[in-house]
């Protein structure tokens, strides 16, 4: 009585708008697959021409047996959806080499990155510019030199590795705090003992979840942005970093390394390896010039909706 009404509205306004006539373009999530198969057997050929399947990569899992479990029945989703769309736009090199080889010959295929919507980045960096800075610092408790990142405290996040690092640089770096922001799961209060076990306890702070205003006022004001992540699809954080010009940690999966390549103020780091990522936290904090921090125009052209709608609209019939 909980699950099943709601599911079977929700197939009904799915077959509504994926037979309609309305639309010049339907896009498929390849993230939900569930969706993405009721959408394809309800649409039947009709709107196939007008579908295109977005391509975050195979998924990956922290967890080796569970990555190849998840890794195949990927595979077997994706090249039984791969057939039935007139195209997939895939946001890395690396994605897109992994889908060639499970399309049919003939299939079109782009690569583009995600997208930011530039007038709401533009007024929520612009307000964030506003927010009184000892406001702020009394607000999530900073008093001196900060790490800071973001995303919700799940297994895939990496954040036990952050934390290690962290453990190791604070002890060389005087008053440094980690910031970690986003929705706190059950993993939360693990991350949180481990904390209390390193004895750093008073020096992470998990802030939960922020506006997007007070994200733009940490991103400017951290010493270094870290995005720890053990496995991701694409990976907006790496991707508003680069469009606010500052110091930027990743590891590198999704698409980290094509979106700070060039960025002499970021570091690409190997997935759970933690000696890499101290050692690139501790060289960009000693650097002491400090990067614009301001919007870089021409890269928010680049991630621009408009940019990305019109190679969506480019592979359609």
């Amino acid at each position: 009585e909980y699950f099943f009404p709601p599911y079977f509205r929700e197939i009904k306004k799915v077959k509504e708008m994926v037979v309609s006539d309305r639309y010049n373009l339907i896009i498929l999530n390849d993230f939900f697959w569930t969706l993405s198969f009721l959408s394809i057997l309800l649409m039947g050929r009709k709107n196939r021409g007008k579908t295109v399947m977005i391509n975050h990569g195979l998924i990956s899992h922290h967890n080796f047996v569970l990555k190849f479990l998840l890794s195949s029945f990927n595979r077997v989703v994706s090249s039984l959806l791969v057939t039935q769309v007139a195209g997939i736009l895939s946001y890395s090199s690396k994605s897109l080499e992994q889908i060639k080889n499970l399309t049919p010959d003939g299939m079109k295929h782009r690569k583009h990155p995600s997208c930011i919507d530039s007038s709401k980045f533009i007024k929520d960096h612009k307000n964030s510019c506003s927010l009184n800075d000892s406001d702020m610092k009394s607000k999530f408790h900073i008093n001196g030199k900060f790490i800071f990142s973001i995303g919700a405290t799940s297994p895939h996040k990496g954040y036990e590795l952050l934390i290690d690092a962290f453990f190791r640089l604070q002890k060389d770096v005087s008053e440094l705090q980690l910031i970690i922001a986003g929705q706190l799961t059950d993993h939360a209060e693990e991350l949180m003992k481990l904390s209390r076990e390193m004895g750093i306890e008073k020096r992470v702070r998990f802030v939960g979840p922020i506006n997007d205003e007070e994200k733009f006022w940490l991103f400017r004001s951290c010493d270094v942005l870290v995005i720890p992540s053990l496995h991701e699809g694409f990976g907006a954080g790496a991707m508003e970093a680069d469009v606010m010009q500052i110091k930027v940690v990743a590891t590198n999966t999704g698409a980290h390394e094509e979106t700070l390549e060039g960025n002499r103020f970021a570091r690409i780091v190997d997935p759970g390896h933690v000696d890499e990522l101290t050692d690139a936290l501790s060289e960009l904090i000693s650097i002491p010039e400090i990067p614009p921090k301001t919007i870089n125009e021409e890269k928010l052209k680049r991630y621009s909706c408009e940019s990305l709608c019109s190679v969506l609209m480019d592979m359609v019939e």
